[in-house]
C-alpha cells in the first residue's frame, strides 16, 4: 500500500495513510510540547470521527498510554476513571469538553488541524525511546471486585497481539475493517490497529451506529466493509436484518468474541456468511484476544454444548488447571490460566488485586506470570479449548463486564 491508500474512512470522509501519518506526528508533537512524557497516561475523550484513530495513535507516538473515557458513561464512572488513572493530560473533543474536569486538556475541534498547520509532521524525538515494557493503554474493566480496575497493557503484548491477529486471520491491505466497538471496550484495539498494521482501511461506524443492526447490515450490503466482529448476541440480532446472504457476500471474515458462541448461533451465521466465521477469546488482561478458532459446519457438528475457542497465540500459553495449579487431563474441566507476552502488567494502582489475579507461572521457571481468568474450560481431543462458563459470579452484558455495585436503581 502507498501513502495515498485509504487509512481511515468515516462516512464520505477519507484520510489517506500519508494524511494519517502527518496528523499523528503533528498531534504527537503537540502533546509532547504540552508536557506528555514517555510512560504518562493520557485520557482520550473523542467521539467516533475521522480523527479518533489519529488521537489514539498520536498518544502512543508521544510515548503515552491512552486511557479511553466514554462521554456517554455516568458522571460518577468518568470521575472515578480520571481520579484513579491520574492522567497528565486529556485530549478532548470540543463537543464533549464539559465531561472532563481537573485535568489539563488539549482540545480537538473543527479548526484544530488548521491551527496546527505550522506544526512539523516529522516524527517527534522523545525524551527516551519507548520500550516494550512501557504501557500502551489502560482500559478500565469490571468483574466482581466492587469497582472498575484499570488494566495496564504493555507495548510488547500489543505488538505480539497485532501481528498474531493479522497473520492468524489473514487480514491484508485490501481489507476494510469495520470499527464499531467503543474505545472503552478492548475489542476496539484490534479494530483500530490491526488494519493499520496491515495497510488496510479502518471504517469507523457513525456515532451510535454500533447499536443499530440495520445500519450495520447496510454497511455490509454496500460493500463498505470486508471484515467485521460482533458479540454473539449482537450477531443474532443482526442476522434478522439480512434478507439474502448474497447481500453480504462482500464480507470475507466474521469474528465473534466477548461472549460464548453457541452452536445454534454459529449455524445461523454459517448459513449467511459461509465458512468465514472465527470464534475468538481473550480477556482485557491478556491483550484483547489470545485464542482463535475457525468455525466450520464440521466443527459445529462435532461440538456438543460448547464450541471451541481455539488454541493460544504465538508467544502465549494456556493452561487448564485444578485448584492446586495442576494440569487436568483432556476433557476434564478446569480453570483457564493464560501466560506469555500478552499478559498485562496488572491493575493500575491495585497491587493486592494484581497479586491475586496475576500469579507466578509454575511451568516456565523464569519468573513469568499467569493470569487467572476465572473461566471454566476443557481441552478437547482436537487440541482446542472449549469454554464452559465462569468459576465466579462475574456478569457480562453483550460482552461488557459489569460491576453489580455500579448498578443504580
Amino acid at each position: 500500500f502507498g501513502s495515498g491508500s485509504p487509512a481511515v474512512v468515516f462516512g464520505d470522509a477519507v484520510l489517506s495513510y500519508g494524511g494519517f501519518e502527518s496528523r499523528v506526528n503533528r498531534l504527537a508533537r503537540v502533546l509532547v510540547d504540552a508536557g506528555v512524557r514517555v510512560g504518562d497516561r493520557v485520557a482520550v475523550c473523542v467521539p467516533r470521527s475521522l480523527d479518533l484513530p489519529v488521537v489514539l495513535a498520536a498518544v502512543m507516538r508521544a510515548g503515552g498510554a491512552y486511557v479511553p473515557v466514554d462521554a456517554s458513561y455516568p458522571v460518577e464512572r468518568i470521575e472515578y476513571v480520571l481520579a484513579d488513572s491520574a492522567p497528565s493530560l486529556a485530549v478532548v473533543d470540543v463537543s464533549v469538553r464539559s465531561v472532563i474536569s481537573g485535568v489539563p486538556v488539549v482540545e480537538l475541534g473543527p479548526d484544530s488541524w488548521e491551527d496546527w498547520a505550522g506544526v512539523s509532521d516529522a516524527p517527534v524525538v522523545l525524551s527516551r525511546p519507548v520500550s516494550g515494557r512501557d504501557a500502551a493503554y489502560v482500559i478500565y474493566t469490571s468483574g466482581s471486585t466492587g469497582r472498575p480496575k484499570g488494566v495496564v497493557v504493555e507495548h510488547r503484548g500489543l505488538v505480539n497481539f497485532l501481528v498474531w491477529k493479522m497473520r492468524a486471520t489473514g487480514i491484508v491491505a485490501s481489507d476494510r475493517v469495520l470499527q464499531k466497538a467503543p474505545t472503552a471496550f478492548d475489542a476496539s484495539v484490534w479494530e483500530f490497529f490491526v488494519p493499520l498494521v496491515a495497510g488496510a482501511s479502518v471504517v469507523v461506524a457513525e456515532p451510535e451506529g454500533h447499536r443499530d443492526p440495520s445500519y450495520l447490515v447496510g454497511l455490509m450490503s454496500s460493500g463498505a466493509v470486508s471484515v467485521v466482529e460482533f458479540v454473539p448476541s449482537m450477531l443474532d440480532a443482526l442476522l434478522e436484518f439480512v434478507s439474502d446472504p448474497s447481500d453480504v457476500a462482500g464480507v470475507e471474515r466474521v469474528f465473534c468474541g466477548g461472549e460464548e458462541l453457541s452452536p445454534g448461533s454459529a449455524s445461523a451465521a454459517l448459513e449467511v456468511f459461509g465458512d468465514r466465521l472465527f470464534n475468538l477469546y481473550g480477556p482485557t488482561e491478556a491483550t484483547v484476544g489470545i485464542t482463535s478458532q475457525v468455525i466450520s459446519r464440521e466443527v459445529v457438528s462435532r461440538s456438543r454444548a460448547a464450541l471451541p475457542i481455539g488454541s493460544p497465540a504465538f508467544n502465549s500459553s494456556a493452561w487448564v488447571l485444578d485448584r492446586f495449579l495442576r494440569p487436568v487431563p483432556v476433557g476434564v474441566p478446569g480453570e483457564l490460566y493464560l501466560g506469555g507476552v500478552q499478559v498485562a502488567r496488572g491493575y493500575h494502582g491495585r497491587p493486592g488485586l494484581s497479586a491475586g489475579a496475576f500469579v507466578a507461572d509454575p511451568f516456565s521457571g523464569s519468573g513469568q506470570r499467569l493470569y487467572r481468568t476465572g473461566d471454566l474450560v476443557r481441552w478437547n481431543v482436537f487440541g482446542g479449548l472449549e469454554y464452559l462458563g465462569r468459576c465466579d459470579d462475574q456478569v457480562k452484558i453483550r460482552g461488557f463486564r459489569v460491576e453489580l455495585d455500579e448498578i443504580r436503581a
